[in-house]
Order: structure tokens, then sequence, then C-alpha cells
């Protein structure tokens, strides 16, 4: 007789948006189909095209199986297989002379978001190398530029409910195919456009997203910041500006006015590659359409000017006065949101790291493989959820470094990748449908649960749906170090997120809900924004609900930088921000106020 099929339900770790609820279907121990979960309100039963195919990539043939050590010249991906007791062992001696040689700091571990679960992406890894004394590794080359430019306008790096954009009248996808990459978003903005909302992209290329729009601006690229400069000097000239709420809730619009009257449309058209008239169409749609809604995502921030871009176009919706109207102002990413329900502290345990320990950037990696003045220099790089030859600049110097006979290598991934061809070992990994990670809080949050057992079936939880691939990556489906017992890095179930409160605020399918937490996994923090000048200046202050406290942390200004176009220099905007109205400011030396409330409150739901 054929074995029943087991249903088991899980949450994509990718790097996107979505967080797309998944339902797998297990016969023998093997995953026979993935889909969306239909009963999942945000994910809707739809996977996007490449997850779809995901049972692909996991019984994939080249997938890596076994420990791999290599045995030709680095770039020539010729490898031998190992054991995981002759791996670990070389490894661990090496990094063991290595720090008592030249200090841990010369070991570099280099991560990103390959899977973005709370525990596959950042827990024990920081916390055994951070123990160790390795060295650190910024990782803010993708969303922090984003933050960073709309927290100098805003004070934070997140906007409104996204799914409040069916209230919005005039939509502009700014630096996003949404089709493509957000798809579970895009029901939102069809329900939208059904009930009369116009929708607009702004983008280089004719997506797909843009062909479905109302219209499309073909901007060129990384002129988004003239954009919205040309739109703010044709809201000024025209009268299009909400001054009752530029003059409550904003400060610095007259340095702002003088800045914008050097972008006039006629000054600004050959720099965008839009006609005048356009222009002037576009500006006088956005201010004159309530609620109107920018949507920008990660499309405009990686460029040279990238925060000052998001800084910009932040100030459109203060000077219309979106803000004051329910589905109107910018909506971008959650995270902010998400990450502030989590006690992160006691996922990461940073009393655990060693004081003092150098930092380097990721962006650059190939500079710091290469440097002769570094010191130490770095003599070993343990990459795992990245992949920097592919997804980092400078490529050719990355490359460089890794040729590099006395770097001793090792990568920890599904496949050997471009950066693995390079390695000195190649450890395998588990695909997200095995190893059962918490994965972040995203639109697929379903429930938070007790962290009794890692969270597995916690924040758009995973069960470990099946055994893994193959023999090497162990019968428990755990790729961690085995047979070794690290003790930097115990304590990873058994000090899990705790609770503050039985009832929490949490995004569930991007709605706010109180979540009762049986023996508790977190606590929704107050949402912390920063100080824009990082003086005690003002700071807006969204909150999901009133009486919320107030706490600023001090962070260097991005609006203070210049900010360069591929058409040539615009100046960083002068000090025009949002303020807030009604906290004490004692302990800051400046005044902090309050965000006014929205016209329409609906806590409930999350539309404050």
């Amino acid at each position: 007789p054929v074995n029943p099929v087991q249903i088991l339900r899980g949450a994509c770790g990718h790097d996107c948006p979505d967080t797309s609820s998944w339902v797998v279907e297990v016969r023998d121990g093997t995953a026979e189909r993935l889909s969306g979960d239909p009963a999942h309100p945000f994910t809707r039963g739809t996977l996007c095209a490449k997850v779809n195919h995901y049972l692909e990539r996991v019984y994939h043939p080249d997938r890596v199986l076994h420990p791999l050590k290599r045995a030709g010249r680095k770039g020539e991906g010729r490898f031998v297989r190992v054991s995981w007791d002759e791996a670990l062992a070389d490894i661990a001696s090496r990094w063991h002379a290595m720090a008592a040689e030249s200090g841990a700091e010369a070991i570099l571990p280099y991560s990103s978001a390959g899977t973005q679960g709370l525990i596959q992406m950042a827990s024990l890894d920081r916390r055994l190398f951070g123990s160790m004394g390795c060295s650190g590794l910024d990782r803010k080359i993708c969303g922090a530029v984003a933050a960073a430019g709309l927290s100098a306008t805003l004070g934070c790096g997140t906007g409104i409910d996204p799914e409040a954009i069916v209230h919005s009248r005039f939509i502009v996808l700014w630096g996003t195919n949404t089709i493509v990459t957000n798809l579970h978003f895009w029901p939102l903005v069809r329900e939208a456009q059904r009930r009369g909302a116009k929708i607009v992209v702004v983008d280089p290329i004719r997506t797909r997203t843009a062909e479905a729009a109302d219209w499309h601006l073909q901007i060129k690229p990384a002129s988004d910041a003239a954009l919205a400069l040309a739109m703010t000097h044709v809201m000024i000239r025209d009268g299009l500006v909400d001054h009752d709420y530029v003059s409550q809730h904003a400060i610095g619009y007259d340095a702002l006015a003088d800045r914008a009257r050097q972008y006039s449309p006629e000054q600004v058209s050959p720099t965008v590659g839009l006609p005048v008239d356009e222009i002037e169409r576009f500006a006088r749609e956005y201010a004159t359409t309530q609620p109107s809604l920018l949507r920008p995502l990660i499309g405009m921030e990686h460029h040279r000017n990238g925060a000052m871009q998001l800084r910009t176009l932040a100030c459109l919706p203060v000077l219309s006065g979106a803000w004051k109207h329910r589905g109107g102002g910018l909506a971008r990413s959650t995270h902010v949101l998400q990450f502030a329900a989590l006690d992160m502290d006691r996922v990461l345990m940073p009393d655990v790291y060693q004081p003092g320990v150098r930092v380097l950037n990721m962006r650059d990696l190939g500079n710091d493989l290469c440097s002769r003045e570094m010191q130490p220099p770095v003599r070993s790089l343990i990459v795992y959820g990245s992949n920097p030859m592919v997804s980092m600049p400078d490529q050719g110097r990355i490359r460089e470094g890794l040729l590099r006979e006395d770097l001793f290598t090792v990568v920890h991934d599904l496949f050997v990748t471009d950066t693995a061809l390079y390695a000195d070992y190649v450890l395998p990994a588990t695909s997200q449908i095995e190893p059962g990670p918490v994965a972040r809080l995203g639109p697929s949050l379903s429930r938070l649960e007790s962290a009794g057992h890692c969270a597995a079936r916690g924040i758009g939880g995973q069960h470990r749906i099946v055994p893994t691939a193959g023999p090497g990556l162990g019968p428990d489906g755990r790729v961690a170090v085995r047979k070794r017992r690290i003790d930097a890095a115990s304590g990873a179930c058994d000090r899990a997120p705790v609770a503050r409160r039985d009832h929490v605020r949490a995004f569930v399918g991007t709605r706010l809900r109180a979540v009762e937490l049986p023996g508790g996994l977190a606590a929704v923090r107050q949402w912390r924004l920063r100080d824009p000048v990082g003086k005690g200046g003002t700071l807006f202050r969204a909150t999901p609900r009133a009486g919320a406290r107030s706490a600023a942390v001090g962070g260097r200004d991005p609006g203070r930088r210049w900010a360069a176009t591929d058409h040539g220099q615009i100046a960083a905007l002068p000090q025009f921000r949002i303020q807030q109205h009604g906290a004490s400011s004692a302990s800051r030396g400046g005044p902090v106020h309050r965000a006014p409330p929205r016209r329409r409150a609906d806590t409930a739901r999350g539309h404050w």
C-alpha cells in the first residue's frame, strides 16, 4: 500500500518582503510538492516563481551533501570528499593556531541574508565568533541605506501598514517591480485600483509592474532625487503644499523651498529623461489626489546616493500632508516593527562578545583581503548565507584576495558557489524545508508560541519538514558542528527570547493584533527611533498606541552628506524633517514631538 502524504507548514526564509507561508507534502520522508498556504490571508495559496520550483533546488544533483576539501588550485573548483571529523578537526586546528599567532581578529566571519530565519541567520554564529573575538562584520549594505535616508526626514525607516494601501487613491510604486519581487502585495494594489486608485510606476526599466500600471515614468537611473526635487519645486510654486500640516508638523521648510528653486522641471528634464509637461503633471496629480502613497523598496538605494534618494523622496508626503490621511504617506519595509517585537539580544547574546573587536564593512571585502597595512591581516574567511563573489562590489579585488595562498577559506552553502570555488573547505548546508529555523517576522506571521524547542513552530515557524538530502548532512538534519560542544554557543534553545508581557502586539498577516504567548517568546518593545541629527534634535515617531514612551538613540545624519547621481551632484538637503508634539525632551536637550493622530484610527487593524 502507498503510504499517506503528510502535510506540514512552514515559512520562506528568503530576503523578500513577503515571508510566504508554504505547505509541503511529504511521503516517506521525501517532499513531493511545495505550494503556497491557501489558508494564509497574505500568501493566499501563491508562491513566487523562485520558490515554486524550490524542491528542484532541494534535490538538485549538484547539491553539496558532504564536506569537500580543495584538491586543486584556488578557483579551479576541484574538491575531494572528506568526513565531518576530518574537516572540523582541520578547521579548528588552523583557527586555534591563527588565534594564538595573530589574535582571533585574523578570522573574518562573513554572512548576509542568504537565509532570514532568526536562528539560521544570526544566533549561534554571532555568539560563537563574538565570544572568540573574531573580527566583526558591518552588514548594512542593503536596507540600512534606505532606513538612514528616510530617518533623516521622518525619524524612522518604516512607514504605514502596507495593507492600508487599499485606502489610497494615488499610488506611486517607486523603484519596485512589485509583481515579481513583492508578489503578495500586488493584490492589495489591485484592490486599491478597483476602488479608484491610480497606479504610477517610477522605474528606469519597463517591468511587468510598469506594464500593468496606469502610468509609467521611465526615468534615467539614479535620477530619483532630482525628480523628487522637481516635484517639490512645482508643489511650492503652484501653492500645492499643505502649509497647515507643514507648519504644525515639520521644520526647515524655508530652507527646503530655497533649495527646490534650483530644480525646476525645465532644469531637471534632461537629468531625469522626462518631458517637462510630464514632470509637471506628475507633481500636480500627486499633490492634489489624496490619500497619496509612495511605495519605495530597495531599487533606488542601490546607488552611490541611495540614502539621499530616499531622504529627498520622504519630503513629498510631508509637503502634501498625505500623512494625515488613512492610506496616505509612505509604505516601505515593516522590519523595524517586526524586530521591535522581539528581544533580539536574547537571540544574539552580545554579552558573550569580546569587547573592543574591530568591525569591517562587508562592502570592503576585496580591499580588506588584499590590504598590506591591516593588522592583523585577514588570515581566514568563513562565508555562510552569502556569495560575495556575486553580490559584493569590486569583484576583481575580491577574487584577487580569495586567490591568496595564505588565506584559509571555508564556505558553508548548499552548492559550490562562485565564492566556494576558492574555498579550502566547502561544508554542506540545509535548505529551508529541512532545518526548522524560526523565520523572521513577516507578513506570514501566523502565531507566536513557546520557544521551548528553539521555537520550531514559532514566528512564521517551520517544522523540520523532511530528512536532509544526504547522509553527509547528518541524520538529525543539523549541519552545525557535530560531536563537538562549543561552549560559547551553548544555550541556543534554553535561552530563547522571553516575554515581558503575556500579550503582545505583533504583525499577523501585516495586521496588528494581540497574540497570547503561553510561556512567551518575545515582547513588543516601545518603537524606538533615532534622533535624525544625533544631537537631541526633533524626531518623528509613529506609535501603535497612545502613550507609548519615546527614546532616542544618537546617530549621524545621512542627510548632511553630499550625494552624487550619475548625472552630477545634488547637495545634501537642508534640515527639513517632520517633528512631533507633546513629549518631554529633557533627557535629550532638545524638543521631542509626537506624530499627529490619523484622521481615522483603527488600531485593531494597525491603521494609526
